[in-house]
Formats: C-alpha cells, sequence, structure tokens
C-alpha cells in the first residue's frame, strides 16, 4: 500500500467516525408535561430544544414532535403556557440559525428547520397556536420575558412566523392563529369606548399581531392571505 493510499484510507476512516458521531440522535425530552416543563425551564432547556430542533430525525421529526403536542391542548394552564414561552423563546432567538440548518454528509447543505424536520416544526405551530395572543398582551406572567422582548424588537414576532412559513403547513397554522388571535383583541375593544386605555391596548396588540404576520407573509414570498382584520392596521 502506497503512502498516499494510506492516507487516503485514513482520511475516510476520519470522516466515517466523525459523521457517525454528529449523527447520534439526541434524547427526547420526556414524555409527561411536567416533567418537560422542569427540564425546559431549567438552565439546560434551550440546549434541550436546540439538539432536538437542529437534529436531523429520519422520520421527519414525528417522534420528538409528539413531545410537544399536549402543548396546544390544554391541560394544565401553568404547565402549557410555561412550555409556550420557552419555544417562543427559543424560536425568536434563534430564528437565523433556524433558517440554514446542517444537513445531509458532514452536514454540508444547509436547509431551513422546517424542511430538515416538517412534522417537528408543525408540531411547534400547532403547540403555539392557542398561545399566541398571549405574547403581545394578556395577564399570564409566563410570558412577561416574551413581551418584553418583543417590547424590545418589534420584528421578534414576525421573526417567529417565519421559522414556521418554510414548511406550507407550519406557516398556514401560525399565521391563521395570528389573524385569529388579532381577531379576539377586536372583539374585545368592541365594546370599550374607544379611547378607553383597555380599547387601546387591545387593537394595539391586535396590529402588532397581523403586522407580524404580513411580515412574515412577505419576507417569505408566501401566498398565505394576511387581511387587515376590523379596524387594526399595521404598516
Amino acid at each position: 500500500m502506497t503512502s498516499s493510499t494510506s492516507i487516503l484510507t485514513v482520511l475516510a476512516a476520519a470522516l466515517i467516525a466523525v459523521s457517525a458521531c454528529s449523527n447520534s440522535a439526541p434524547a427526547l425530552p420526556p414524555d409527561s408535561p411536567s416533567e418537560m416543563v422542569t427540564e425546559l425551564t431549567s438552565d439546560t432547556g434551550d440546549d434541550v430544544l436546540k439538539k432536538v430542533t437542529a437534529y436531523e430525525w429520519d422520520d421527519d421529526g414525528a417522534a420528538a414532535a409528539v413531545r410537544f403536542t399536549w402543548i396546544g391542548q390544554g391541560g394544565d394552564e401553568s404547565q402549557t403556557a410555561q412550555a409556550a414561552a420557552v419555544l417562543a423563546e427559543y424560536l425568536m432567538a434563534n430564528h437565523n440559525a433556524l433558517a440554514a440548518l446542517d444537513s445531509g454528509f458532514l452536514g454540508l447543505s444547509k436547509v431551513p428547520a422546517a424542511q430538515l424536520n416538517p412534522l417537528l416544526i408543525r408540531s411547534y405551530a400547532t403547540a403555539l397556536a392557542p398561545h399566541i395572543g398571549e405574547l403581545v398582551g394578556g395577564q399570564q406572567g409566563a410570558f412577561d420575558s416574551v413581551r418584553a422582548r418583543l417590547t424590545d424588537d418589534s420584528l421578534t414576532l414576525r421573526n417567529l412566523l417565519s421559522v414556521f412559513l418554510a414548511d406550507p403547513e407550519a406557516g398556514r397554522t401560525g399565521i391563521e392563529s395570528t389573524h385569529s388571535a388579532a381577531e379576539q383583541y377586536e372583539v374585545h375593544a368592541a365594546p370599550a369606548p374607544p379611547d378607553s386605555d383597555e380599547s387601546v391596548a387591545d387593537l394595539s396588540a391586535a396590529g402588532s399581531l397581523l403586522g407580524a404576520a404580513y411580515g412574515a407573509v412577505t419576507l417569505a414570498g408566501s401566498d398565505i392571505p394576511t387581511p387587515a382584520v376590523g379596524e387594526a392596521t399595521s404598516a
């Protein structure tokens, strides 16, 4: 065996070893809402979400998706709110990275998370759908840090929705739930005096939701309709 052949053999073995290590599937979050909330709200919560979301699952993320469906199904309001808030913050903070995850041999290709694991991202959209309105208003303390992030950066909700829009089904779930939440704010504002604090807050929340939906759809070049709802309008 020539020295060049030996070198190539060693390099090939090294590449195979590196590929095998990088393809080790991460542990899934606990199959228990209470245990999952404990894990997600711990110091390692973001790392858990990163590993689960960025890994290229061979089932399109189906098994991992099952761990998140309960967040959008009601149940213990405190638990669902805490989990939804952590998930929302993760997607907001990491939307750029989630637009170009490593894929294929040695991660040489780059694809959006919604294409890498479409079933998982659809479960994220479904999990957050009932909570979208709380991201811009509401009283649940679990979302305080999310609201603070939105106050500091008005594009944050648009960025979250952009993660979903890389997959048509997840995108539609995200945009339609945003429209629905905006409409609920408008309905709530209707009985109040037009210039009251309550009316202004509700219509402001509705406008934030509609603006985020419009911005995300425009940025993605999606054909999902984003009509203005009632009195709430946003540039």
